[in-house]
């Protein structure tokens, strides 16, 4: 685990950091995890570590939209930044006030995968 966290970038330690803590409002930093999956972590290991996507996603080539709720204290800003910068073709649409999983029923969503399907849908016509 040392050996993978000493290669990550300094904006990669920071994301990673941010994925696991948040901010409570007295300033302390505290884990986002529930403590009944450390507890099983400890009595049943850990799971085998994540692979790095990154590669994939740019790999893709297809029409993307990441639809991304601005309160999600789950993805930040910057990793749906990221993800878009990454895929060739993404877009990001970002839905104010929404936490993780925004429903595809918020105003800020139907606009933006509206205006998304419009776009591939043209794109798929003239071809």
């Amino acid at each position: 685990m040392d050996r993978l966290l000493a290669r990550l970038s300094d904006e990669d330690l920071r994301e990673r950091t941010l994925h696991l803590f948040k901010q409570a409002p007295d300033g302390q930093f505290v884990q986002k995890m529930d403590r009944a999956i450390n507890r099983q972590r400890a009595s049943q290991g850990t799971p085998p570590s994540q692979p790095e996507l990154w590669p994939v996603l740019a790999s893709f080539r297809r029409p993307t939209l990441v639809v991304w709720g601005t309160a999600s204290d789950v993805l930040s800003e910057a990793q749906a930044r990221r993800m878009i910068e990454t895929l060739p073709l993404g877009e990001l649409a970002p839905v104010p006030g929404v936490g993780h999983a925004p429903t595809l029923s918020e105003p800020a969503a139907v606009e933006a995968l509206d205006g998304f399907l419009d776009k591939v849908l043209q794109v798929k016509a003239t071809v």
